[in-house]
């Protein structure tokens, strides 16, 4: 992982995010996970608080994490970021290919999603659409669920997606340092805890240990995690464990 010096921009490559507490256990049985968590409703919104997501534009990345269940890989997670906000994620479960999901976000000219999809074999299952300051979250069919108001410059978070950790990232001011926050719907908490050093290969890495906080639980970005936990490796990087 290669996190330039300014907060703007980002190197190419998001390299490994350790997740520690959030939930995604591959469940036992028929049920398959669900990373998409709709909010009680349908709720009317309040105008005062309403606003626009931030923007997912000016960066592009794509590659491969592998989730990690008590040490045995439990998924695959093929995302692709493009440089004008679309996003494309990927999770295959190779024991339960009915579970398999993809999850497609679509952006306004500007780089802010405006549509999230999640799909399985079975065709659409969830969606979100937001219309200027309101999102709408729906059933496969089409049923409203719930809505509610976009924070201003709230986040667009997805456990099941964790290259989205690096909107965090990116916005994060390193001048001013210590914990910042951030919204996603609620709030969450990114601040860097010290600086870590790995070999990759033939390659001595000198990174940044992130610890990223919401009501779910917390992530770290780029730890080594040896105590059994559910994690996120990206491929190529798995010594890192």
């Amino acid at each position: 992982m290669k996190w330039q010096t300014s907060f703007s921009r980002l190197s190419p490559c998001l390299a490994l995010i350790l997740a520690s507490v959030f939930s995604l256990t591959v469940p036992a049985g028929n049920h398959p996970p669900d990373s998409h968590e709709v909010r009680e409703g349908p709720q009317k919104p309040a105008q005062s608080s309403a606003g626009l997501p931030a923007s997912l534009a000016g960066f592009s990345d794509e590659g491969v994490f592998l989730y990690f269940e008590n040490g045995e890989q439990g998924a695959t997670i093929d995302f692709k970021w493009e440089s004008d906000g679309r996003f494309y994620n990927r999770v295959t479960y190779p024991s339960h290919q009915e579970w398999n999901t993809t999850i497609t976000v679509t952006p306004d000219k500007d780089g802010r999603w405006v549509r999230v999809e999640w799909k399985r074999s079975q065709g659409v299952y969830s969606l979100d659409v937001r219309e200027g300051t309101v999102v709408k979250s729906m059933d496969g069919g089409g049923k409203l669920l719930a809505q509610r108001n976009v924070q201003t410059d709230e986040l667009l978070y997805i456990l099941t997606a964790p290259a989205l950790f690096g909107q965090a990232i990116r916005l994060y001011d390193r001048t001013r340092g210590g914990k910042q926050s951030f919204h996603e719907g609620g709030t969450a908490f990114l601040e860097i805890e010290r600086g870590v050093e790995r070999t990759v290969g033939a390659s001595n890495l000198k990174l940044s240990r992130f610890i990223y906080t919401n009501a779910g639980g917390f992530a770290a970005v780029i730890v080594d995690w040896s105590s059994g936990a559910a994690v996120f490796v990206r491929r190529g990087y798995e010594t890192l464990r």
